[in-house]
């Protein structure tokens, strides 16, 4: 397992090998639609703060995301320009740069959508939109309302959903964390 360890890593499939072992120990699933044509992965988080103190944290990975699920292993090297077409990019050694997924919408405190397959899905002919939606709940704190859209064929295995969720999972609890207060 080392060894195909190693090699995912080497070939930027680091996260999509860890997204199977989570997938393996339980993780939640939250995949509300899966088809050849369509898979739908869908989230509700409540955290403490408001809507707009959400939004800014969404807008900032690298104090939330992973970086065991990067090209780099580090998510400090993650950035997200929240404006109509800026980059989710990831700076790596040598000047090299990944673009995760590009911004198309952005209303501060309200939604921020982007476009684009994470990890392995960024090299199969899939489109992705990623939805962020996020309301003072009433009661008290914040409700963020989560979206990730994919279609289009792949020539994964057939359980990459639930190693998408799995991944996902992971990256929304520790925004979760994050905006309650403690350590992603």
């Amino acid at each position: 397992m080392k060894g195909q360890i190693r090699f995912l890593r080497q070939s930027g499939l680091a996260g999509f090998a860890c997204a199977l072992m989570l997938w393996a120990a339980g993780a939640n699933a939250d995949i509300v639609q899966s088809s050849p044509a369509l898979t739908v992965i869908a989230f509700q988080l409540h955290a403490k703060g408001t809507a707009a103190n959400a939004y800014v944290a969404v807008t900032h990975p690298e104090t939330w995301w992973n970086g065991e699920h990067s090209y780099s292993g580090s998510a400090s090297n993650m950035t997200l320009d929240p404006i109509a077409g800026g980059c989710w990019c990831e700076k790596l050694p040598a000047g090299g740069s990944v673009q995760h997924m590009r911004v198309v919408a952005a209303i501060p405190g309200s939604l921020l959508r982007l476009a684009g397959g994470l990890g392995p899905l960024q090299a199969q002919p899939v489109t992705g939109i990623m939805t962020f939606s996020f309301k003072d709940d009433p009661s008290g704190g914040v409700s963020i309302d989560f979206k990730y859209r994919l279609a289009g064929a792949t020539d994964l295995p057939a359980d990459w959903p639930q190693a998408v969720n799995g991944v996902l999972n992971e990256q929304l609890q520790r925004l979760q964390h994050l905006l309650n207060g403690g350590t992603p």
